[in-house]
C-alpha cells in the first residue's frame, strides 16, 4: 500500500467537520477528495490524500485549528503556496491541510525582533540584513509563512 492509499483511509474523527465549522466559513474549507488532491501534494512528487482543506485568514483561526487537531489528534500540515521541494508539506499520515495562502496582508514589520506578520512572496521580503538564504527557483511562489514553518 502506497503513501497515498494509506492517508486516504485516514476517517477525520465524527464531531471533527462541525467543530471545524465553527473556526472557518464553508468557503474556506474544502472536504471533497477532488477539491483536497491539489493540496496533497509538492515539487517533491509525493502525494497523500488529506481529510480536509482549510484556508486561514487569521491569526486566531490557526491558533483554534491547532487547538482542535490537538485536541484530537488530527495531523495538522501547514502548507503556503505549495512550492516545497522535501515533501514537509504533504500529508503524509492525512489530517488537515492549512493552507496560508490567503494569509496575504503584511500587518508588521519589526527589523529590530525580524518579525515579518503574514503570507508574502520571498521577493516582496524586506531586504532587512543579515537576509535569510533563499531558493532563488522559489522566490516569486514561495511564501513567508511556510517557507519559516520548514518548507513552502
Amino acid at each position: 500500500m502506497n503513501i497515498s492509499e494509506q492517508a486516504a483511509q485516514v476517517a477525520l474523527p465524527a464531531e471533527f467537520p462541525a467543530r471545524l465549522q465553527r473556526i472557518f466559513p464553508a468557503d474556506a474549507i474544502l472536504t471533497d477528495a477532488g477539491d483536497c488532491w491539489p493540496y496533497g501534494y509538492d515539487n517533491s512528487r509525493r502525494q497523500a490524500l488529506p481529510g480536509a482543506v482549510v484556508f486561514a485568514t487569521s491569526h486566531e483561526q490557526v491558533a483554534s485549528l491547532a487547538a482542535l487537531c490537538s485536541e484530537f489528534r488530527v495531523p495538522l500540515v501547514p502548507r503556503g503556496a505549495g512550492t516545497g521541494t522535501t515533501g514537509a508539506t504533504v500529508p503524509t499520515r492525512g489530517g488537515i491541510v492549512l493552507s496560508l495562502e490567503r494569509m496575504n496582508r503584511i500587518l508588521e514589520i519589526d527589523p529590530a525582533n525580524r518579525i515579518l506578520d503574514h503570507f508574502f512572496t520571498l521577493l516582496d521580503t524586506p531586504r532587512v540584513p543579515p537576509r535569510p538564504r533563499r531558493d532563488p527557483k522559489s522566490e516569486g511562489a514561495a511564501n513567508g509563512d511556510a517557507t519559516n514553518a520548514g518548507n513552502g
